[in-house]
């Protein structure tokens, strides 16, 4: 038998403020997740989702019942970006984009036991390029909405905003322990 389960992840110094499913059913191998920061009166949530993966793999149980899981996706994962707050205290809610970047790469790693699911550490890492600007955002964020999102991961070491008029980059990382996001 093989590691078979949806497997809920949270990063380990960040909480639930970045937190995935890595799941593993037979049939269905795909992963999503979301992270959420805060500037100011506004928060951000970044979601995504690689549900037409590439590769996707699960190891035979070991006798003590553990096992691990592998998805990766690197071309089409979609991404959702969202600005969220009073449209009077957050000047630039409401903002939402979801797309599918041409070039945007996810992949996760979880172990794991069963029949409990629990996980023992996991993995997630999601790359994508925005285009200058935001450009290949749907609808194109105006330049206050680019700077609130940057401003709302600004200090944080596992999610990495890059805006330039020549490159934009959106990296998420996710280093974790047991979660409870899952469905």
């Amino acid at each position: 038998m093989r590691l078979n389960g949806s497997f809920p992840l949270q990063d380990a110094t960040t909480g639930t403020d970045n937190q995935a499913c890595v799941v593993a059913e037979i049939p269905d191998f795909f992963v999503f997740g979301d992270v959420l920061g805060v500037t100011g009166d506004c928060t951000v949530l970044l979601e995504y989702t690689a549900a037409v993966l590439n590769k996707a793999s699960a190891s035979v149980l070991k006798d003590d019942g553990s096992g691990s899981a592998k998805v990766s996706q690197q071309v089409e994962t979609i991404l959702q970006v969202e600005i969220i707050g009073d449209p009077l205290l957050c000047t630039t809610a409401p903002y939402n984009s979801f797309v599918a970047p041409e070039k945007c790469k996810t992949s996760a790693s979880v172990n794991a036991s069963e029949p409990t699911q629990a996980v023992d550490k996991g993995k997630v890492s999601v790359n994508c390029e925005i285009g200058p600007d935001g450009s290949q955002l749907t609808p194109s964020p105006t330049v206050e909405q680019l700077e609130t999102i940057a401003a709302a991961f600004a200090d944080r070491s596992d999610v990495k905003i890059t805006n330039t008029s020549s490159a934009g980059k959106v990296a998420i990382k996710l280093k974790g322990e047991q979660g409870s996001f899952c469905f």
